[in-house]
């Protein structure tokens, strides 16, 4: 059966890390039949051309109203191409819309966009990135206020097309959105995964996403380090045009550090752990990090001290997938937001893959037998062949990269052999001619060996699968394997981890990944993992192998799911999907069907979701879960990769999305429980488009019940006994529920009702295996919430953390509140 790769120490996971040249910058559509796995952050899929296709999904528009769209022209080469827009960013009265790449990486940058006026959006300037580089996820714009910066901030990452172009992220002044200004480009991690930001290398790290936030007069910087295990990598950017390290971590490291493991639950199919994204948000006066750490789940950080995260929570992808029925869930941690009272935070699971290997084998010879492996993002399914099964012979091509000039295998290579010339046996019935190729060729840009390849045979630059897929294609094959290099990890770092993407157009080739071990099984010797090469233990170009047998089987693509966010480990309360998301017969021609990410709305229990192709979707949610209560798709279709909501100049609660085919949509939600229309002071005639309407006034805000924080004790009954207090600014009375947690332990909960500005204690049932557990311990700390709604229903939350002994125990004096 299909082993998944878990990762259990730094050196396997070291071993998944990718090559700037292992994953593609830009991914190119192979027809209709293409699934896009996205294993690794810097690839994506570019399928949403199909959004478009007769076959795609019909338009709709339930209780979304279409306000405004634009498509930007004034980049490099005039309109838009397929796939170029990325991330949205938006900020007071202006929209930014990250351009992403293309085969000839020359469209990176982004557009400003004067939304001052919703429903007529006016493009204002392109932005190009530094020459090789391309902004993509993650863009952020935010008003700083420091001793050395007074102005509105625009953050974008930067991936470099080339090893030379430069990473890490750029920061811009867009006060005036009409005219941004870089104050710095190229900025980022220049050193080496020790944990130092010491820099070494003469450009940054690629970074796939980045997010900033301003605490006190200090403002800071985080982003994810595309090509280290330290991926969290922390600056201070009170001075935006002097960022200065504060320090990069590995949250896997960290946690140990501080007791916890994050990875001793189940993790997501493939078991790949990185940091894909992350939000920060004051709580409770806290600095609090979200942090999406694809299989290993959703991490939350304390980062009140940026130098030294804590870790305060996380998930896991435990248990069988509630949407499928899976035995293991797909995991792959995209993004998430904090609901507007912090309750709850809204998870998108990306995945581009609605089909995953089932059975892998070696089906003749002395090693015949089940072998791990993955599909490669960009490739095509194996569920897409006639008998929806990849069989037959192999035979061992090289590492199949084309010449950098276009002109054939580069120097350095071998070419793959043609298949009429490779002297595989003939084809039975339903069999494929498979080529192996190998990932690679390495030559490592740090540590001791950095400059030396690691197979001295093959000193040439690494390329894409798609590229080797597109050589394989050109000499006659019907499908490819690829297996893994050497790594530093050696046989416990060998997983079947290939990279993905840089599928030229028209290439359309099942592609398959597997070990290394699996390599040398094929090819009958034993397998070698020693750095560098020895030539001599390896297969020659040219060998036959072992036949070979890979099926897969239905899992859906990418879903969201609502945890509650009290506790140590958060818990699951629902999950969601589109409907064609979990249906076969949507796997192929409609696009990508994955959610890709969330926005909260800040007044009401609301969200919005960009869903590629599956379009915008609005829904509702709470304790009783996720419900659909709004949907758009365009008549041509669409594929919506960013969202943000935002709130114009006269009080409306309004979305944008960005609209990879496209650009700019701009939405209004219309159905039950929408945002209400927030009052804002008068404004004068603006005289540049560009420039900021007065904020909107904040919204009501509903009572904050006041908990005491005095230390108690357990009455004989099993009743906490806790003082709460309605404030007098409540509308009456204060209606709701307090609840008691510990770690993940549910303690008890109650109704309660008091009037405005009185207290009371009310008094809280634990349960059986709650009181035991403290008569054990002696002292537990409790987390307590109280959920309240004054008399005009509008709600408010408050927690607070108390100790609590036992009825027999002396109860510890009481503090001042």
């Amino acid at each position: 059966m299909l082993a998944s790769a878990g990762i259990a120490s730094a050196e396997e996971r070291s071993s998944s890390r990718q090559d700037r040249s292992d994953s593609a910058p830009y991914a190119r559509t192979a027809g209709s039949s293409v699934i896009q796995r996205q294993i690794e952050r810097s690839t994506f899929s570019t399928s949403g051309e199909e959004a478009s296709d007769p076959a795609g999904l019909p338009p709709r528009d339930k209780n979304i109203e279409l306000v405004s769209k634009l498509s930007p022209t004034g980049g490099p080469g005039g309109s838009i191409a397929p796939g170029q827009i990325a991330d949205i960013a938006v900020h007071k009265n202006a929209a930014y819309l990250m351009s992403w790449s293309e085969p000839g990486c020359q469209r990176g940058g982004f557009f400003s966009v004067d939304i001052s006026d919703p429903a007529r959006p006016r493009e204002l300037k392109f932005v190009p990135a530094l020459p090789d580089t391309y902004h993509g996820e993650g863009a952020h714009a935010v008003a700083i206020d420091t001793p050395a910066f007074r102005g509105d901030v625009l953050v974008t990452n930067n991936e470099p097309c080339t090893d030379e172009a430069p990473g890490g992220f750029d920061l811009y002044d867009v006060t005036n959105p009409a005219d941004p200004k870089p104050l710095v480009q190229g900025a980022g991690d220049f050193g080496d995964d020790d944990g130092t930001l010491e820099a070494v290398d003469p450009v940054a790290n690629s970074s796939h996403s980045s997010f900033l936030w301003q605490d006190g007069g200090r403002a800071f910087l985080v982003i994810v380090d595309n090509e280290e295990l330290h991926d969290v990598d922390i600056f201070d950017v009170t001075n935006p045009r002097a960022p200065r390290p504060v320090g990069e971590f590995d949250l896997v490291a960290v946690a140990e550090s501080q007791g916890v493991d994050i990875l001793s639950a189940e993790q997501g199919n493939g078991g790949e752990v990185f940091l894909h994204d992350m939000v920060v948000k004051e709580i409770n006066g806290r600095q609090t990090m979200l942090a999406s750490y694809w299989d290993a789940g959703y991490i939350q950080l304390d980062v009140e001290d940026p130098s030294n995260p804590k870790i305060l929570s996380d998930t896991d992808f435990t248990g069988k997938d509630p949407e499928t029925g899976s035995e293991t869930r797909e995991g792959n941690a995209h993004q998430a937001e904090f609901s507007r009272d912090n309750r709850y935070i809204l998870a998108a699971d990306e995945d581009f893959a609605p089909y995953r290997p089932r059975d892998f084998q070696i089906t003749s010879g002395a090693d015949a037998g089940d072998y791990p492996a993955t599909e490669v993002g960009g490739g095509t399914s194996v569920a897409s062949l006639p008998d929806g099964q990849l069989n037959g012979p192999t035979v061992y091509g090289g590492y199949g990269c084309p010449d950098p000039d276009g002109a054939g295998p580069r120097q350095g290579s071998d070419p793959i052999p043609p298949r009429d010339q490779a002297g595989l046996p003939p084809l039975q019935s339903g069999e494929e001619a498979i080529v192996v190729l190998q990932r690679g060729p390495n030559t490592p840009d740090t540590g001791p060996r950095k400059g030396q390849p690691d197979d001295p045979e093959n000193p040439e630059e690494s390329c894409f699968p798609g590229e080797k897929a597109a050589q394989a294609q050109a000499a006659g094959y019907d499908a490819v394997l690829i297996v893994n290099r050497h790594t530093t990890g050696g046989a416990e770092g060998d997983s079947p981890f290939c990279g993905s993407g840089g599928y030229p157009q028209g290439v359309s080739m099942v592609t398959l990944c597997s070990t290394h071990e699996t390599y040398h099984r094929l090819f009958d010797t034993e397998p070698q993992y020693d750095i560098p090469y020895n030539d001599a233990e390896e297969p020659d170009v040219g060998d036959v192998g072992e036949r070979i047998l890979g099926t897969a089987d239905f899992d859906g693509w990418g879903y969201a799911h609502l945890y509650d966010t009290a506790g140590g480990k958060m818990r699951e309360v629902d999950t969601y999907a589109i409907p064609e998301a979990n249906d076969p017969r949507f796997a192929f021609g409609f696009g990508d069907l994955s959610i890709h990410e969330w926005a909260t709305d800040p007044d009401v229990d609301l969200a919005y979701g960009a869903y590629y192709a599956g379009g915008l979707r609005v829904v509702s949610f709470g304790e009783s879960g996720i419900r659909e209560v709004g949907s758009f798709i365009d008549d041509a279709g669409n594929n919506f990769w960013g969202v943000e909501q935002f709130t114009d100049r006269d009080g409306n609660r309004l979305i944008a999305a960005s609209d990879r085919d496209f650009g700019l949509y701009v939405f209004r939600y219309t159905g039950p429980g929408a945002a209400p229309r927030r009052v804002a002071p008068a404004t004068a005639t603006q005289t540049q488009p560009a420039q900021p309407a007065q904020p909107a006034q904040p919204g009501p805000v509903g009572p904050r019940v006041r908990i005491s924080n005095r230390a108690l004790r357990l009455s004989r009954a099993g009743l906490a006994a806790i003082r709460l207090a309605c404030p007098s600014t409540a509308r009456s009375s204060c209606r709701g529920a307090i609840r008691l947690v510990s770690g993940r332990r549910r303690i008890g909960a109650r109704t309660f009702t008091l009037d405005a500005g009185r207290s009371a204690f009310v008094r809280v049932k634990w349960n059986r295996a709650a009181i035991r557990e403290l008569r054990r311990r002696k002292s537990m700390r409790v987390q307590v919430t109280v959920d309240a709604t004054d008399a005009g229903g509008v709600r408010g939350t408050n927690t607070r953390r108390i100790t609590v002994r036992p009825h027999s125990a002396k109860a510890p004096s009481s503090r001042p509140r």
